[in-house]
């Protein structure tokens, strides 16, 4: 039989707030209150501009969604007996990565800057010179700009459905956890005041 499960908000919040892990940061001058030397975070811009670059990071972050989305539909299967009720999942499941955009495309530049940050934090300015020298030959440039495609991979996708897949029930053992801890609490809370 199949059906759609509660964990399906849960799983889309995880995939709405996975772009965002990257803080803030105040670019050039500061990484997240470290100071920053001013070649270490060029050279890590460099490199992040390599992986993400300025003219296709949309389109590269949109893509990462897409893929992210089938391999949760895939894994978790986000489906039900009901055909009308499965036309409206798959619309809104469909619009995700269109709906993400332009959020993405606003903190894109905050996270590519804070990505660069945290390669400071990461790696000694020799480091980063090595790691940047490497981003710009062929090899490095195609490696590092294709980083974030690999989630598309045949093979990526075969373990992601089955974390998916996994995740569903996990995720519905936590919820219920959460749901019995709850309603004890407020029982609790109920008889303690009369």
């Amino acid at each position: 039989m199949r059906r759609t499960t509660a964990v399906t908000l849960p799983a889309l919040a995880l995939l709405f707030a996975a772009p965002l892990h990257a803080a803030p940061a105040n670019p050039g001058s500061q990484c997240v209150e470290t100071p920053t030397n001013a070649e270490a975070f060029k050279l890590g811009r460099q490199v992040v501009d390599t992986i993400i670059p300025s003219d296709s990071g949309d389109a590269m972050m949109k893509q990462l969604m897409g893929s992210i989305v089938t391999q949760m539909r895939n894994g978790m299967n986000i489906e039900t007996d009901d055909a009308g009720a499965q036309a409206i999942l798959d619309k809104h499941l469909n619009r995700i990565p269109e709906v993400l955009s332009p959020l993405v495309a606003r903190f894109l530049p905050r996270m590519k800057e804070a990505t660069a940050c945290a390669y400071t934090h990461e790696f000694s300015v020799e480091e980063l010179r090595e790691i940047s020298a490497f981003a710009a030959t062929p090899s490095g440039r195609h490696y590092l700009s294709r980083s974030t495609a690999m989630i598309g991979d045949p093979a990526v996708a075969i373990a992601n459905q089955a974390y998916f897949s996994e995740l569903k029930f996990a995720s519905k053992q936590f919820e219920a956890e959460i749901a019995a801890d709850l309603t004890d609490y407020y029982k609790t809370k109920k008889l303690n005041k009369k």
